[in-house]
């Protein structure tokens, strides 16, 4: 029996050490293998994903027979840098001891565009001017219409911000804003206005511009939130319970 015990100390010795990912699961309700890995080694999922694992620290279905370290977490805990947290809900992921909500970039702002110019006034470049022409009567003295000059007022081309898009002439955006592939179809390119720069659309999947991350999208809702802190794992967990965890047996 001792000529057993002792290689069986020596692999668990080198698991343990190495950081193999070693876990076994098993649902009593399925017991015939219906799918085998495509490498044809050991099967990785039995009837459907819901009958046996191995080496897998995310698997939750069924019982789990045995687990070394590291993937030793309780039910519904995830190992991450030599701790078990709480799994991340779905959308999220983890971040120390915090979930952060996926996100994708859209890419950095590109600078406004200058605004179009009222219609029949001079475009002088960052300026609009008004023109000046005569009124016969622009203003009445006792009943009698005494004429003067009208017009001459200035208004600058970025007084709302510049722009990112402008459907009604959109030949005349700069041309880091607009795409002129298809002639008859221009297309603002970065047609959303944040925090002064242009920006483009966030996907439909992750529909929401991140507060203070004007170049990131995601789902919605909060953008971190705390999942608590990790605790040490067990050194071998059998049948959903810690037997060893350090130097101290009934671990939990």
């Amino acid at each position: 029996m001792y000529e057993l015990l002792i290689p069986l100390i020596v692999v668990f010795f080198f698991v343990v050490k190495t950081r193999e990912h070693l876990s076994v699961r098993i649902d009593p309700k399925a017991l015939v293998p219906v799918k085998e890995n495509p490498d044809d080694t050991v099967p990785t999922s039995w009837d459907n994903n819901r009958t046996f694992y191995t080496g897998d620290p995310n698997a939750t279905k069924g019982t789990q027979v045995v687990g070394l370290y590291p993937d030793s977490c309780p039910p519904g805990k995830e190992y991450e840098a030599g701790l078990c947290y709480e799994r991340c809900k779905p959308g999220y992921i983890p971040f120390a001891t915090t979930c952060r909500a996926e996100s994708v970039s859209v890419g950095v702002g590109k600078p406004v565009g200058l605004e179009p110019c009222p219609a029949g006034w001079t475009n002088d470049g960052l300026i609009c001017r008004e023109p000046l022409r005569w009124d016969s009567c622009k203003s009445k003295f006792f009943g009698l219409c005494v004429g003067g000059l009208r017009g001459g007022r200035l208004q600058g081309r970025l007084n709302g911000g510049g722009i990112c898009d402008w459907p009604q002439d959109r030949g005349n955006l700069p041309g880091w804003l607009v795409d002129k592939s298809d002639r008859k179809n221009y297309k603002a390119t970065h047609p959303d206005k944040v925090d002064g720069l242009c920006y483009k659309k966030c996907p439909k999947e992750f529909p929401v511009r991140m507060a203070g991350f004007p170049y990131l999208c995601y789902r919605g809702g909060p953008i971190l939130y705390d999942r608590g802190v990790g605790k040490i794992p067990c050194t071998l967990r059998a049948f959903d319970k810690c037997l060893f965890t350090g130097m101290s047996f009934g671990g939990e």
